[in-house]
């Protein structure tokens, strides 16, 4: 081994990983761990190889035990939420406008009803994909194929870039370019100026 490639620092260990919380004498506390700044609890579901580990919003030994006999609670009734699959996005979107529109939600049934004419659009050709599956590349495919069935820039303003009527006409980029507003930086130079 050369002495240049012994010089070179290696990285700690992560700083991110779960770690055993222990009390003021030292001593791991059962079930509670944490990861950088959030506190977990450590339980068991019948079913599943491996424990679970269940976010806490307490921070301190104390809170965090009696948070930990609230959730036990839970788990015996209504057992823990389901940490399964994300739900696809045409089961989301419905779910979302069930609730946007049963509820006092704050957005006006019109608003309401333009979302849910967005999202018919949306559901057609990216229904069948899980939320943590969408990328930018299903989106900017979703963009490009609205803008060719003859979409106006309005319906697009929440999903892509900005498009002018024009561009559509001529075949140009479709991407609006925001004017450089900026004044260019001076020259940092001491021309003309001495020091002492």
């Amino acid at each position: 081994m050369s002495a240049a490639s012994d010089n070179v620092k290696r990285k700690g260990k992560h700083a991110y990983r779960f770690t055993a919380v222990k009390d003021s004498r030292n001593r791991k506390v059962r079930s509670i761990w944490h990861r950088g700044h959030k506190w977990y609890m450590q339980t068991r579901v019948s079913g599943e190889k491996s424990a679970r580990r269940v976010p806490l919003a307490a921070t301190t030994i104390e809170a965090t035990k009696a948070e930990m006999a609230d959730v036990k609670k839970q788990k015996r009734t209504e057992g823990l939420p389901d940490t399964g699959l994300r739900p696809l996005l045409s089961d989301y979107a419905d779910a979302s406008l069930r609730f946007h529109t049963n509820a006092d939600s704050g957005n006006k049934p019109r608003t309401v009803a333009r979302e849910g004419h967005s999202l018919v659009h949306r559901k057609r050709r990216m229904g069948n994909v899980r939320l943590d599956k969408i990328t930018k590349s299903m989106i900017a495919g979703f963009v490009k194929g609205r803008l060719e069935a003859g979409a106006t820039p309005e319906l697009n303003r929440n999903t892509g870039p900005r498009v002018l009527p024009y561009q559509m006409d001529s075949g140009q980029s479709v991407v609006q370019k925001k004017p450089n507003d900026r004044k260019p930086k001076r020259s940092q130079t001491n021309s003309g100026r001495r020091t002492p």
